[in-house]
C-alpha cells in the first residue's frame, strides 16, 4: 500500500506512526566478519563451552586451536580466498570446527548433507568449483576431488591462526536450492551478507539468553548458520 492510500485509509495521525514509527529499524551496518568475531569471543570467553555434541563439550580456545590447525592443512592444499571447500560431515563438533576452519584459510564452504545421492553430491562439486573436499573417512569415497580428513593427526601443525585477511565481499558459502523446479542452483552468501543476518539473529533471536541453540536442520539448508 502507498502512502497516498495509506492517508485516505488511517486516521489522522496513524499514517505517520506506521510509516515513521514502525519502520525505524535502521541499525549500523557490521563491518567484521563472522570469523572475526567468533576471534574475538575466543579472546573474551576463552573456556566457555563454544559447542556440545554427544556428550562433548569444546571450549571456544579449543575450538579455534581444532579450527586453526585444519585451516593449515587446508592451506597446504592449496585452498586460499575464493576457494571453494565442500564440507561433508555428521551433525557433531567436527562440523562447526570445519566450517571455522573453511574460514580461517581464506575460502567459502560447501555445505553438504550425508543423506544426498552421489550424482547430486557430484553435480554439487562441479557447479561451485570445488576444489577440496573436507569430510571424514565415513565419506571420502564420494569424492573426486583431494580430501582432508577430520580424524587426521595435525597435532604438527600451529594453534595459531593463518591470518588470511577476510574481504567480507568474498564468499562465506555456496548454498543449493532444492531443485524442486529444476535442476540446483548454488546461491552465493558473502560474508558481507551473512554478517548482517548474524547480527540482526544475535540482537532478535539471542536477547533472551546465552544458552547456545541446538542445531535441528541440515548444514545444507543455510538458516542453520545463525545457530
Amino acid at each position: 500500500v502507498d502512502g497516498d492510500a495509506l492517508q485516505t485509509f488511517l486516521p489522522p495521525g496513524e499514517r505517520e506512526r506506521v510509516l515513521t514509527t514502525w519502520n525505524d529499524s535502521g541499525a549500523p551496518v557490521a563491518t567484521r566478519s563472522v570469523p572475526e568475531l567468533i576471534a574475538e569471543q575466543v579472546e573474551r570467553h576463552p573456556d566457555a563451552v563454544a559447542v556440545e555434541s554427544d556428550g562433548e563439550a569444546v571450549s571456544y580456545a579449543e575450538l579455534d586451536a581444532r579450527a586453526n590447525r585444519l585451516a593449515h592443512r587446508l592451506r597446504e592444499t592449496g585452498v586460499g580466498p575464493e576457494s571453494s571447500v565442500a564440507v561433508l560431515l555428521d551433525r557433531s563438533a567436527d562440523l562447526v570446527t570445519a566450517l571455522l576452519a573453511v574460514w580461517r584459510a581464506g575460502a567459502g564452504y560447501v555445505p553438504m548433507d550425508p543423506v544426498l545421492p552421489a550424482g547430486r553430491i557430484t553435480s554439487m562439486v562441479t557447479d561451485a568449483g570445488v576444489q577440496v573436499a573436507l569430510t571424514s573417512a565415513t565419506y571420502a569415497d564420494r569424492f573426486d576431488v583431494p580430501v582432508v580428513r577430520v580424524e587426521d593427526d595435525l597435532s604438527h601443525l600451529p594453534p595459531s591462526s593463518p591470518e588470511v585477511p577476510v574481504d567480507l565481499d568474498t564468499v562465506a558459502y555456496t548454498v543449493f536450492t532444492s531443485g524442486s523446479t529444476g535442476r540446483p542452483k548454488g546461491v552465493q552468501v558473502t560474508h558481507r551478507n551473512l554478517v548482517n543476518h548474524i547480527d540482526w539473529a544475535a540482537r532478535e533471536l539471542a536477547s533472551a539468553g546465552t544458552g547456545g541453540a541446538p542445531v535441528f536442520s541440515s548444514v545444507a539448508f543455510d538458516l542453520v548458520v545463525p545457530n
